[in-house]
């Protein structure tokens, strides 16, 4: 019996032993496979049901379609290019990926081919086709159903040639799909892990954890699956909690880079960064009730009101809010999405594993007058590093103000590349440099998240040693190792 007269396979088999022999020869040959991911341009989303990067031969972009045999052989070629020009994604998509790579390369660099998964049609079956489709339907452009995996790879080669220089891959897919693209200080994009990416893509049902060392990219990733679930959904609305108000700005203005840096329009007031206490005054305000000023409190009236905050909440640095609002948000939240970000090992459901910032830092322990030493660090870093940012943390503001103007006095035009917080005030602050002041006196779990928070190097001043700064000399000297 000839294949054009064999029996049609159901779809789901004949998708799992095409995909399957895909995915094979990506794993053999070192090609980078994604399925089903998500373009967005403007206002509007296309989904991609399979891409594939050569990073020596260029992009394979695939658009799936279903037809049969049957289906094909009882209709007109003229009507058939109708569906093709109707249905068929290929130069949209085509173009949108063109304008987005032409950011950072040229079409030389990365040529691009196009692909037809016709996962109910086999090779026999296309042969007795009438020749009027062959130009609407070119045979070197789909990938049929029962083509081996010899013949996938033939078919790449066939249409695509050896480039004189790899492709950067990291780099193209952080440009085509900036939702996995992570933005570090110095500007540099960052793929996504997989962790990361599965966190970005997955739909957040009720209360869940995600466990996330300072350094693991958890805080970007927040702000790119914020964004993701806003431009899938318009109507949605995310709120992303913080500890402090300028841990808020200082996101809200990564957030405001990302938005516009890769013509992501969405609507004012979609994306919410607010702290604990901004979340609570809205609550009082529902009901008119007095505003908190400063000190956070739950009055037990608020957790007997239903109040939308959000259709979902991203709720970070858990571990620095005081446990009433956890249950608050809890309570507000019920059984809608929120998303708990901790250091610690609760139940977890994401978790990333590594810190990507430990293997390359480095820590400095000085015994000696803080305040001396502090100025001589700072005057080295700014010798050898002119531009970096020096990030300087002390016990408390009237010590921030003593070092501001100690430091104005030593480095006058300099001094803008200085930042200076309390430990308090530590939240979503990062520098290449970081001092830490006070260490023996300063709150350990503000120390302890602080410690880890430089890019390259951080000083620990102090006098004496103490068992804080031995602790935590102890646990970053294990976790190196």
């Amino acid at each position: 019996m000839s294949l054009f007269f064999k029996k049609p396979q159901t779809l789901t088999t004949l998708k799992s032993l095409l995909i399957n022999k895909l995915y094979t020869v990506c794993s053999d040959n070192n090609f980078h496979l994604y399925k089903n991911i998500t373009i967005y341009d403007n206002n509007k989303k296309f989904i991609i049901p399979l891409i594939i990067i050569d990073k020596n031969r260029g992009i394979y972009i695939f658009e799936k379609k279903d037809w049969s045999y049957d289906e094909l052989k009882n209709d007109k070629a003229q009507k058939l290019k109708n569906k093709l020009l109707n249905r068929l994604l290929f130069e949209k998509i085509h173009n949108i990926v063109i304008f987005k790579l032409e950011r950072n390369f040229t079409t030389k660099d990365i040529p691009i081919f196009k692909f037809l998964l016709m996962e109910n049609l086999n090779i026999g079956q296309y042969n007795y086709l009438d020749n009027s489709f062959y130009n609407i339907l070119p045979k070197e452009i789909i990938m049929f159903n029962d083509m081996s995996e010899k013949d996938i790879l033939d078919k790449f080669k066939e249409i695509s040639t050896p480039l004189e220089k790899e492709i950067d891959i990291d780099k193209v897919i952080t440009t085509i799909f900036p939702q996995y693209s992570i933005i570090d200080n110095n500007e540099k994009a960052y793929l996504c892990s997989k962790e990361q990416m599965k966190l970005i893509d997955e739909k957040i049902k009720g209360h869940t954890t995600l466990n996330a060392e300072v350094g693991s990219g958890r805080t970007s990733i927040l702000l790119l699956k914020a964004i993701t679930e806003v431009l899938e959904d318009r109507k949605n609305s995310v709120v992303i909690i913080k500890p402090t108000k300028i841990s808020c700005e200082r996101l809200d203005s990564k957030l405001q880079n990302i938005l516009e840096e890769n013509n992501f329009a969405i609507q004012p007031k979609s994306i919410e960064i607010l702290t604990p206490l901004e979340v609570v005054n809205r609550h009082l305000q529902k009901y008119n009730k007095e505003l908190l000023l400063s000190n956070l409190k739950i009055d037990n009236f608020l957790m007997n009101k239903k109040f939308h905050l959000a259709d979902q909440i991203f709720c970070d640095d858990v571990d620095f809010i005081e446990s009433s609002f956890i249950y608050y948000l809890i309570h507000i939240q019920k059984e809608k999405p929120l998303l708990f970000v901790s250091n610690h090992n609760y139940e977890k459901v994401y978790s990333f594993q590594k810190s990507f910032r430990l293997q390359q830092q480095k820590m400095h322990f000085f015994l000696s007058e803080p305040h001396k030493k502090m100025i001589t660090v700072v005057s080295d870093i700014l010798k050898s590093n002119l531009s970096e940012e020096i990030l300087i943390v002390t016990n408390n503001i009237i010590s921030v103000e003593i070092l501001r103007h100690q430091l104005k006095s030593e480095f006058e035009e300099r001094v803008e590349n200085i930042l200076l917080s309390t430990y308090s005030d530590i939240y979503g602050l990062n520098a290449k440099f970081i001092l830490l002041m006070n260490s023996c006196i300063a709150p350990f779990r503000e120390l302890a998240y602080s410690f880890y928070l430089a890019e390259v190097e951080t000083y620990i001043l102090e006098e004496s040693e103490c068992e804080q700064i031995n602790s935590l000399r102890n646990s970053f000297e294990s976790n190196k190792n």
